[in-house]
């Protein structure tokens, strides 16, 4: 007979990560609705907004995340694929060895028959 498939360990999971949404914060209670910017001072450099440079540095560092955690996300399942075709090659190879050991045993049986 063939020789007994090992099957082995299974892969560890990692659990998918959970994204908070970016929520901004609420406005305070009774605070005026923001209006437009004022206008610089006279002899001011009208630079750009800090707040907005915040903001768009906060979204990037989001996005760098979204993207971080679907690389990850893509790396896992690509791992569990090789490990499952890994898998089925090692119960392949087991299958073929059995079955070339029978065509063995049934060659030699035929030629030690036949000699007599």
């Amino acid at each position: 007979m063939g020789t007994p498939l090992v099957e082995p360990p299974p892969l560890p999971t990692i659990p998918p990560m959970l994204v908070n949404p970016l929520v901004p914060p609420p406005a305070p209670v009774g605070a005026p609705p923001p209006g437009p910017a004022a206008p610089p001072a006279l002899g001011a450099a009208a630079g750009p907004d800090p707040n907005l440079l915040l903001m768009q540095s906060m979204l990037a560092a989001q996005a760098k995340t979204w993207s971080d955690q679907y690389s990850a996300q893509m790396a896992l399942q690509q791992m569990n694929l090789q490990a499952a075709t890994l898998r089925s090659n090692t119960q392949q190879l087991a299958n073929l060895g059995s079955y070339m050991s029978n065509i063995g045993m049934e060659v030699g049986q035929g030629i030690a028959s036949n000699s007599a």
